[in-house]
């Protein structure tokens, strides 16, 4: 045997490098997309059992980006949205699946809400529970009720900056 039939070819060990890396690739991939169809899978559930909740209760549903009320609310409404404002208060129970919201007037019902940041304003008035799942309440008004669910910070002084 020579010497040179001993050695290793050139460049088999990048190729080697190469299948290898283009193996574990292909693995972080398929990773990636198996989680990604599982959390897709569970928040479309989660989404659903929100809608049928609210659906069950009588709620009716609007939709929108920015979604601002103007006018006294009247029936038992479920907002989605990114922003929605409530200036006129509500005669029902109100719930949001949004960003952020804003409420001010009297409001009747029960309120629910699903998102990052919960401001009740000074005139506000909310007359039952309140059901949050925020990082972020901003209380400045009044709540007869009680406040329930999870959050990050409660806020129950307005900044001077508000005022």
């Amino acid at each position: 045997m020579s010497e040179q039939n001993a050695q290793p070819k050139k460049g088999s060990f990048a190729k080697g490098c190469l299948i290898v890396s283009g193996v574990g690739c292909l693995v972080v991939l398929i990773g990636f997309a198996v989680l990604t169809y599982v959390g897709v899978r569970f928040v479309r559930k989660q989404y659903a059992a929100v809608m049928e909740r609210f659906e069950n209760q009588g709620y009716r549903k609007v939709e929108g980006q920015i979604i601002d009320v103007t006018e006294r609310v009247t029936d038992p409404t479920l907002y989605l949205g990114q922003s929605v404002r409530i200036r006129a208060g509500s005669e029902r129970g109100l719930a949001f699946v949004a960003q952020t919201v804003e409420i001010s007037g009297t409001v009747q019902g029960n309120v629910y809400f699903a998102g990052q940041v919960l401001t009740i304003n000074k005139d506000a008035e909310l007359m039952q529970d309140v059901e949050v799942t925020a990082q972020v309440i901003n209380n400045y008004g009044t709540i007869h009720g009680a406040i329930k669910g999870v959050y990050q910070a409660l806020n129950e002084k307005p900044s001077e900056a508000e005022e």
